[in-house]
């Protein structure tokens, strides 16, 4: 699959397709020797980077919150091993000259997960509880076992 997430913005500047209202990406499916012509619109929640005050959106496979409050450090990740990368939320900016802070840090830490229903991405959020640290997406590493899902490794 292909993501074309972002178009230009009133800045010069990639914002993702909908962004404000109705987001979403331009898809293109992997037909197994090459990418479709065609894309199909995805539908993404609301979300991703806040940049002055607007809403760029999820304009990427990765993208990392800035200080302001709300804007969303996001990772496309497959966490539940079948196959489709899920879109993963693992911090917020919390304003002032602070950088993100994982959801519920110090008490009970958790990312919000938005599954890859294979023909979008639900905007419906679920709760992944996270060991008590402040861990990213990029701590994770993939078991290469049989069963190949992610496992933690801190440092």
């Amino acid at each position: 699959m292909l993501i074309t997430s972002a178009g230009i913005g009133g800045s010069g500047g990639p914002v993702q397709f909908g962004a404000w209202t109705n987001p979403y990406w331009k898809v293109y499916l992997n037909t197994g020797s090459s990418f479709s012509a065609s894309f199909v619109n995805w539908t993404t929640p609301i979300g991703g980077y806040i940049s002055s005050s607007t809403n760029v959106g999820y304009t990427d496979a990765y993208g990392s919150a800035s200080s302001t409050m709300n804007s969303e450090t996001w990772s496309l990740t497959d966490i539940d091993h079948d196959f489709k990368p899920d879109l993963i939320v693992t911090s917020a900016g919390v304003g002032g000259s602070s950088g993100p802070v994982q959801f519920g840090a110090g008490t009970n830490p958790y990312w919000k997960v938005y599954m890859n229903t294979g023909f979008g991405i639900s905007t419906s959020v679920i709760n992944w509880t996270t060991p008590l640290a402040d861990i990213s997406v990029q701590e994770i590493i993939w078991d290469i076992s049989r069963h190949s899902v992610p496992r933690f490794y801190i440092e």
